[in-house]
């Protein structure tokens, strides 16, 4: 699915990341992380002063952060065309450096033309409204539903299971 911008991609050597960073690693607005900032029930981690103007975060410290956030489940409805919550927690772990906006997520599929179904779940986290999945566990869930619900498209190994490397390669 291409190279993505990771938030320890923009680590530093102090190990910091400003304001616009951290919006680009979760694919979101800079006024986002502001609002974010604003919103003290969302205990976001307040940046540092780096120079005359420039404010970042510790990375380690947005990091414990992200993983502090409840996760939950949610699903693809495709007749709505969107990912919905739930309200069932996920004790699922989340690989924070491969967040991707749902929305993202759900523009990958119109983009192979895949429909998953609607009991196909996923962990997210949701931050006021806004939902990030785990890019690798989507594209497990993503190509794992949609393989496994077309037959004619599988890629089997010897064994009968579904070869999703052999997927990933040739599909995206």
């Amino acid at each position: 699915m291409g190279s993505k911008t990771t938030l320890s991609s923009f680590a530093e050597t102090l190990q910091t990341i400003s304001i616009g960073q951290l919006a680009t690693a979760l694919g979101c607005d800079e006024s986002t992380i502001y609002r974010w900032l604003k919103d003290e029930t969302l205990q976001l981690p307040r940046p540092i002063q780096v120079g005359k103007k420039k404010v970042c975060f510790i990375y380690e410290e947005v990091k414990e952060w992200l993983y502090s956030r409840p996760r939950i489940i949610c699903f693809y409805n495709s007749s709505l065309n969107k990912i919905e919550t739930t309200e069932t927690i996920s004790l699922a772990s989340i690989n924070i450096d491969n967040l991707i906006p749902a929305y993202e997520a759900v523009e990958i599929m119109k983009k192979h033309n895949i429909n998953i179904s609607s009991n196909a779940e996923l962990t997210a986290i949701n931050i006021k409204g806004h939902l990030f999945v785990d890019r690798n566990r989507f594209e497990y869930e993503f190509l794992l539903n949609h393989f496994t619900a077309n037959n004619s498209k599988k890629e089997k190994k010897e064994d009968g299971k579904v070869n999703i490397k052999k997927i990933i390669k040739t599909t995206i």
